[in-house]
């Protein structure tokens, strides 16, 4: 019996907000554990109550993140691997 690994990719329109946390749910909904998440976004970092963040472009969330040593000023392309283990999730720079 051979292992199979699965891909689902996601690539929502600018303008289309996507919960992060939500696609984890909705995968173990399908009876399938979510494996590794990888982020690539155009946004920029925030503050918030002490924390930063990285808020993708037009979207109303935004999620924690240890920024970056050289934090860029204005928007950039951002890749980082999505933490579901934690609450909230957490994006980790790569």
């Amino acid at each position: 019996m051979a292992i199979q690994t699965n891909v689902v990719t996601v690539t929502p329109k600018p303008d289309v907000f996507v919960d992060l946390a939500g696609l984890a749910r909705a995968i173990r909904g399908a009876g399938f554990s979510p494996g590794d998440m990888t982020l690539s976004a155009v946004g920029g970092l925030e503050e918030r109550d002490g924390v930063t963040v990285f808020r993708i472009r037009a979207w109303p969330e935004a999620y924690p993140i240890k920024p970056p040593a050289e934090s860029p000023a204005g928007e950039y392309l951002l890749n980082a691997d999505v933490d579901y283990a934690t609450k909230p999730l957490r994006l980790e720079v790569k």
